[in-house]
């Protein structure tokens, strides 16, 4: 039977995802997919031939893995999503009032992703995406609080001890991340980086969605009470930001969510 162009679409977007976490063969790309070997080898073929994938003779099947074309791409989606775009103003406010570096991040796989960033007189940039433990960074654990799937998924795997600071048993962090939705923002003291002070607070989409995190950073000195308080209005703005747009196209909720949210978010939380 042939596959319409949307299966083709779809199950090449999941061959990328299994791949993206390990090299593997046609054979293992058919198991994960559900498909027959044959279709999963032409598969991989067309992506190798359009420079997507490379590969290497392994003992028995070709071994492909993807490109750095896909980070390039993910590069000029991140700098061009309209989330990135709508909150680089909000990111430049909240530097100039905190001298500190402000960072937007969305939630990704097995961690937290830093999309857009300014630390200095160029403004709001797109960040090549940076990928760190959501469990042990304020974003991440603000991302957790919001995300049940996602976090039920990160508790339910081994916890890494970044530092002596890091919190890693799971019910010490579903505690914490009760209390980091409760009060509507998050801390981290040395968690991840020995010295590293952070805060973060989440931006809501229409129709109550969180669909990414605002933070700053501190290194070497403690975060202010006021830094704290600028942090919670900057998310809040950019949360109102989004709003503004989605009653201004008069888009739907659900049409929003699906337009400002990071690829992935709705994989996380289905897929893991």
């Amino acid at each position: 039977m042939s596959q319409s162009p949307a299966q083709f679409a779809i199950r090449t977007l999941r061959a990328l995802e299994v791949l993206a976490f390990t090299p593997t063969t046609a054979s293992g790309i058919a198991d994960a997919l559900l498909i027959h070997p044959r279709r999963a080898r032409r598969l991989l073929s067309q992506l190798e031939r359009d420079g997507w994938l490379s590969y290497r003779k392994g003992p028995d099947e070709r071994i492909s893995a993807p490109t750095l074309r896909f980070v390039a791409l993910a590069a000029e989606i991140g700098a061009r999503a309209p989330l990135t775009t709508m909150t680089s103003p909000t990111l430049e406010r909240l530097h100039a009032a905190t001298e500190r570096p402000a960072m937007l991040t969305v939630p990704g796989y097995r961690g937290s992703v830093c999309i857009a960033r300014c630390v200095g007189e160029r403004g709001a940039e797109p960040a090549v995406a940076a990928v760190a433990p959501a469990h042990c960074t304020a974003a991440g654990k603000v991302l957790l609080a919001h995300r049940d799937a996602w976090r039920r998924s990160v508790l339910a795997t081994p916890l890494e001890r970044c530092t002596s600071r890091t919190v890693s048993d799971p019910t010490d962090l579903a505690d914490e991340l009760d209390r980091v939705r409760d009060q509507g923002y998050a801390l981290e003291d040395g968690e991840y980086l020995d010295g590293v002070r952070g805060v973060a607070a989440p931006v809501v989409g229409p129709g109550g969605p969180v669909l990414a995190a605002i933070s700053v950073v501190a290194c070497d000195s403690p975060l202010l009470n006021r830094e704290v308080d600028e942090v919670r209005a900057a998310a809040r703005q950019a949360s109102e930001t989004v709003a503004v747009a989605a009653e201004h196209y008069a888009l739907e909720a659900r049409i929003v969510h699906r337009l400002l949210a990071s690829y992935g978010l709705r994989v996380v939380d289905a897929f893991l």
